[in-house]
């Protein structure tokens, strides 16, 4: 079943250890099956673009809704794929998250940068900031969110159940 409504759910910390959210999600990334990721870049996630990029193949596409092609091209040529897109993405990338990934039944983690989120309140930024979450229910089985004081193995635990279970999921990852 689909999310509906707010499905979000903040992974339990971990103590005494305080990565950065990059740091934590690369090597979320890196300890999963995921082995591929296609997308469009985002500001708030360069970072995590380059460090992923020195770990497995990171292919850069023009618009979201190819890159979600892509990677369920990849997934049935034998990949595990990670799409990554800023959530003002997700319009373009709807349809193709609807009436291939769902449809199908094709698992996918989407890695969304979360413009109007956080400390960024750029108006041109809330509009979509706020209807991310809304946005997500249409297609996400779960909607994680990642902070400093996310625990790693749980994230790979999330990330990597969502291909023993063919399902969707996507991590949205606040401006700093």
């Amino acid at each position: 079943m689909r999310a509906t409504g707010d499905q979000s759910a903040l992974i339990p910390t971990q103590t005494g250890s305080r990565l950065g959210v990059c740091d934590v999600l690369v090597r979320a990334l890196s300890k999963s099956v995921v082995d591929i990721a296609y997308g469009v870049p985002d500001s708030v996630l360069v970072s995590v673009l380059d460090a992923l990029a020195s770990q497995m193949p990171t292919i850069i596409l023009p618009r979201e809704d190819l890159a979600v092609a892509a990677a369920l091209g990849a997934y049935l040529r034998g990949h595990r794929p990670l799409v990554f897109m800023k959530n003002a993405g997700l319009g373009n990338a709807l349809d193709a998250l609807l009436s291939l990934a769902m449809a199908s039944r094709m698992p996918l983690v989407v890695l969304i940068g979360w413009a109007g989120s956080g400390p960024d309140t750029l108006p041109h930024h809330t509009v979509w900031g706020d209807r991310t979450r809304a946005a997500l229910g249409l297609f996400s089985d779960e909607i994680l969110s990642i902070d400093e004081s996310t625990e790693e193995s749980h994230f790979v635990k999330r990330i990597n159940r969502a291909f023993e279970q063919n399902a969707i999921t996507s991590i949205l990852v606040m401006p700093t």
